[in-house]
Parts: structure tokens; sequence; C-alpha cells
């Protein structure tokens, strides 16, 4: 287990190297300063779902008739990945991974890492993994929870994310136009399910100092430590602008559907080490989780 001190240092560590980082960012598109919702998807290694799952969103964000950003974060110069980007007119950032000897962890699937880097000024972020689709109405479904300032977390929901078969899947990737998500063929997981949607106040984001992508590898365990940082912040979840997790009852559902895919290679190497820093922070006393909180806002801020 990692102490607190410890756990401060990384952050600190790997603070030193975001100048380098943003040195070599490459960015297409521009940014609506007028955004309501910005919407960040970050991809490494699966172009293919992230050009489908821009796509399904795009189409659900204009169906909401709303004023936002959809932004797509890549570790690699895709044409694939660009040309959907352009013609949808996302915004793509495209970050290099270095060595993790130079504390540069592999920030290619990182939410924050767009965030740090186009400062943005929307009321609300969502943030979604790469290989999730979404309905046409997912969006204005979602925006009608917010109107009742209504947060969501998607990950450990049982009830939110349906997993599309091998089959389906193929289906959506191979096809040219819009397939009805609601009559794949889906499993319906229990809690703790793949697949990521979180939508929260950006006031509540900058509090909690974002998410901690530079402290995992790969596929880690983010998602589940932002959300116990926006717990540790408050007395309850619900506190949170009458904050839910995502198997709460809505009136009307809203659902998103995970693509099948292999499970990803190489997680195992480093989760350990993964599982350490988690766990690390969950085994922190109360004020000592809201120490390491600021210390982190506090250190990016600057």
């Amino acid at each position: 287990m990692l102490s607190l001190d410890e756990l401060k240092s990384k952050y600190s560590n790997n603070k030193i190297d975001y100048p380098l980082l943003f040195q070599n960012i490459k960015r297409s598109g521009s940014y609506d300063d007028e955004s309501i919702l910005d919407v960040f998807v970050p991809t490494y290694n699966r172009d293919k779902f992230a050009v489908k799952a821009l796509l399904y969103l795009d189409r659900s964000l204009r169906h909401a008739d709303i004023k936002y950003n959809l932004v797509c974060t890549s570790f690699n110069e895709s044409p694939e990945l660009e040309e959907q980007c352009n013609k949808l007119g996302a915004i793509l950032v495209c970050c290099p991974l270095f060595p993790k000897q130079h504390g540069m962890f592999s920030r290619a699937l990182s939410f924050d890492l767009p965030c740090r880097y186009l400062s943005p000024t929307a009321e609300w972020l969502m943030f979604t993994d790469c290989d999730l689709l979404v309905t046409e109405d997912f969006i204005s479904e979602t925006i009608s929870n917010l109107a009742s300032s209504n947060t969501w977390l998607q990950p450990y929901s049982g009830k939110r994310v349906s997993n599309l078969n091998q089959e389906s899947t193929e289906i959506i990737l191979g096809s040219d136009e819009f397939l009805d998500l609601e009559q794949q063929t889906v499993t319906y997981p229990k809690a703790g399910a793949p697949g990521g949607c979180v939508v929260v106040p950006k006031k509540l984001y900058d509090k909690v100092g974002g998410y901690d992508s530079e402290l995992f590898w790969g596929y880690g365990p983010e998602d589940s430590m932002f959300w116990v940082k926006l717990e540790s912040c408050f007395s309850t979840v619900d506190s949170i602008a009458a904050c839910h997790v995502g198997n709460a009852t809505y009136a009307k559902e809203a659902t998103v559907y995970h693509c099948y895919h292999e499970s990803q290679q190489g997680f195992t190497d480093n989760f350990i080490r993964m599982a350490d820093i988690h766990n690390s922070f969950f085994a922190l006393p109360y004020n000592q989780k809201l120490e390491l909180i600021n210390h982190k806002r506090e250190l990016y801020e600057d």
C-alpha cells in the first residue's frame, strides 16, 4: 500500500511532463465557447469503434439541438479517425505516448488530457468510452435528467449498459446506415460491467481534480476512482447536486450499448501496480482523501 506522501509524489512527478506532452499534441477542429455540453471520447487501438461511436454520438447531439463540442483523443494519427472528425466537425486531439520511465503513462485513454489541453467552458462534461454506442434520443434524455440537477455515472450499472453480441457488433460496424440499437441482440450484464459513461458538472469535475488517468496504464480503474473522489468531497453521492448512480430509477431510461470485442491484451501486465494505487486511495482516511484531492487540484491549477 502507498502512503499519502507517496501518492502525492506520483501526481507531482507526472505534472512535470505535461508541458512536454502539450508541445507534441496535434489538434484539429475548433472549440465552441458557447457549448452547454462537451463530450470526450478517448481511443487506443480501437479506431473502428471510435469512428462509429462518434457518428452515433453526433446524431444524438444534433437531435438534442444544443450547443456542444464533440472531442476525440487518440494516441496516433489515424486517417480514418481524422476523416470522421472532420466530417462531423469534431475536435481531434492526437497525443503521443512516451516511455513510462519518463513518467508519461498511457494517456491516450485519458479523459483528463483534452480537458487540461482545451480548458473547456461548458457547464456539463460527458466522458464516454469509444466502444459505446448511443441511441438518437440518448442525449435529450440525459439532458432531461440534467434539468433535474442529476448527474449520471454509468460504469457499474447493471441496468444502463447493454452488451451487443459479436454478430450484432459486426453488422453495426459494417453498416453505412444507422441501425436500431434497441433491436439488436444484447445481454444485460451484472453490476461492474464494461462500458463507462459519466456526465458531471464542470465545477464538480474541477473540485475533485478531474480523472487520474496519469496514475494508470491502459484500461485502468480511473472511472471508479473518479467516483470515489466525488463521494469523498460530499457526505453522500446523492448530495452531489442530486447525483445518482447509473442503476438509479429514472422516469425514462437512457441506455448505452457496449460493442463486443476481445479482452484487451496486456491489461494484466501492470494490474498489480494499478490496483495498489487504486486500493491505497480507498484505504486513506476521509481527511487524507480530501488532502490528496486538494493537492492534485492545486497542482494543476498552477
